[in-house]
């Protein structure tokens, strides 16, 4: 997993994302394909290629080891409003907060969530 063989290899992406699930058996990576993937910490065998958009900013649930939760993907092509939670075991997703309504309510055109760590100030 450290190895940096080519362009491509599998990092943490950054201080707000917490490398371990909430019971320190599994971690997450991003590869530079542009995928998250979740490892088994002590074998390093992979358990799943999340197939969640690049920018969605998955984070461990708190306190259930299987749950990655997100959203959609910070991109106005996706048009969504939910939070969603993968299982990175069965690799089944279900939404958890639909934010259509209460976001469009204060600004009506609203396309997608982002938490702006896509973005760079200028």
């Amino acid at each position: 997993m450290t190895s940096a063989d080519g362009m491509r290899f599998d990092r943490n992406t950054s201080s707000r994302r917490q490398a371990e699930n909430a019971n320190g058996t599994r971690v997450m990576t991003y590869h530079g394909d542009a995928a998250y993937r979740v490892y088994d910490r002590v074998s390093g065998d992979l358990v799943r290629i999340l197939d969640v958009h690049p920018d969605s900013e998955p984070q461990w649930h708190p306190t259930d080891p299987d749950l990655v939760r997100h959203t959609s993907g910070s991109n106005a092509a996706v048009r969504d409003l939910r939070y969603l939670e993968t299982n990175v075991v069965t690799g089944v997703n279900r939404t958890i907060a639909d934010l259509t309504s209460r976001v469009r309510a204060t600004f009506p055109t609203a396309a997608y969530l982002a938490d702006r760590a896509d973005l760079q100030l200028r």
